[in-house]
């Protein structure tokens, strides 16, 4: 009896884990990122200086991808309640407005 395919299926089993562990992480990040700009945009005037930051964080405002289906599944992913974290997010939108 060898061990190799045993091996081989552990070693998957052991690479699947890391991509998911990295997977989850990324998409972590982008609901920090979307925190992030959400916040920046409700808390900074338009001035001259912040002007082209302002414009950026602006054009890609995460308002559509709080509303989306993608938010839900990324959420769902992370295991993360998508209403909890959408009624935040919208909150600090209408702070903004």
């Amino acid at each position: 009896m060898t061990l190799e395919p045993l091996t081989v299926e552990i070693a998957h089993a052991s690479d699947q884990q890391i991509d998911a562990e990295g997977c989850a992480s990324m998409w972590r990040a982008v609901m920090r990122r979307t925190a992030r700009d959400i916040g920046w945009l409700a808390s900074v005037k338009p001035t001259r200086d912040n002007r082209a930051e302002r414009n950026e964080a602006e054009r890609y405002c995460p308002v559509g991808f709080v509303g989306s289906a993608w938010f839900d599944e990324i959420c769902s992913y992370i295991e993360t309640d998508a209403e909890k974290l959408r009624a935040r997010f919208v909150e600090m939108i209408e702070m903004k407005a």
